[in-house]
């Protein structure tokens, strides 16, 4: 696995893709991907509090767009929880 400040640098240039960006977030809280599968909902979840926890430490185009991150993530770990088998 890449170190965390590599990992930040490659979110910094999607969440400032407008691109790329919602391609990347809607898979990474896909239906698909998350219905059932343990790994995926936690490499989900590790990847939501990485950003969170480095949120300030990252550049982006705007506070617009960081505001919209800060959101999209906090909002991961109940999207997963949908998907969780009981």
């Amino acid at each position: 696995m890449r170190p965390v400040n590599e990992q930040l640098e490659l979110f910094e240039s999607i969440f400032n893709n407008d691109d790329v960006c919602p391609l990347v977030l809607s898979a990474l809280t896909s239906p698909d991907e998350l219905e059932g599968n343990k790994k995926n909902q936690e490499s989900s979840l590790s990847i939501s509090k990485m950003i969170l926890e480095n949120l300030d430490n990252m550049h982006f185009v705007s506070e617009q767009k960081k505001a919209f991150v800060k959101k999209y993530f906090e909002r991961v770990p109940d999207i997963v929880k949908q998907y969780e088998q009981e």
